[in-house]
């Protein structure tokens, strides 16, 4: 039997985290499809933040990138819900905002 070294161990439970935030991720995407506007971005800010506290001060608060509108103001039109929710995912993954 062979020892699989620490980095292979890490290696094979980093893809197994990650293959179980992929399923988390589509299991969101297919319930974000039959929401819409304000209920969209509020799920989506929900599962960004994992705090309902942090995700009701986001839709809540005045964004640059929204023309200054909150996202639950700038989710009213398919423009807007569209923009609150590319902030979003950019808020996700860590991308600069």
């Amino acid at each position: 039997m062979t020892k699989h070294s620490d980095t292979e161990d890490e290696f094979w439970a980093s893809g197994k985290r990650l293959a179980r935030l992929a399923d988390q991720q589509g299991r969101l995407l297919d319930t974000l499809q039959h929401l819409t506007g304000p209920e969209r971005i509020a799920a989506l800010a929900r599962y960004v933040w994992d705090s309902g506290a942090d995700a009701e001060t986001f839709l809540k608060s005045p964004h640059p990138l929204l023309d200054g509108r909150t996202p639950l103001e700038a989710a009213t039109t398919q423009l807007g819900a569209q923009r609150a929710e590319n902030l979003l995912w950019r808020l996700f993954f860590g991308n600069a905002v």
